[in-house]
């Protein structure tokens, strides 16, 4: 699931097809705060980065929207591990974890330091 601000801009659909394309969903949040004509583009754009994304727009402020998103959720299957991500991660997020698809601490591997009595990093 991937969540966009309606607010954002009209070329933000542009900017993350990556995020866009290995999502399920797309919700766009803030609806209120846009014209129907922007609310229109926006859609058309997510389309056009990502043909066939189901598109859910809300407005949790009063609602709206809310309850597709909880039904889709429900309805998911459980999560089952090893857990893996879709894509490479970005280029530059970790010295440690680019290019792994691996999910969760067992998975990785690094330093382990103390950080003020905090363990931060638990790996091999």
């Amino acid at each position: 699931m991937v969540v966009l601000e309606a607010t954002s801009g009209m070329n933000l659909p542009k900017k993350i097809g990556p995020m866009l394309s290995l999502a399920d969903i797309a919700v766009v949040t803030k609806i209120d705060l846009v014209s129907q004509a922007e609310r229109e583009v926006f859609r058309a754009r997510i389309l056009d980065a990502c043909p066939g994304m189901h598109i859910i727009e809300s407005d949790a402020l009063h609602g709206i929207g809310v309850e597709p998103i909880v039904r889709m959720v429900h309805d998911s299957r459980d999560v089952k591990y090893p857990l893996y991500l879709r894509g490479n991660p970005p280029i530059g997020t970790c010295t440690i974890c680019i290019g792994k698809k691996e999910i969760g601490w067992k998975e990785h591997f690094g330093v382990l330091r103390p950080l003020d009595n905090q363990i931060f990093y638990r790996g091999e």
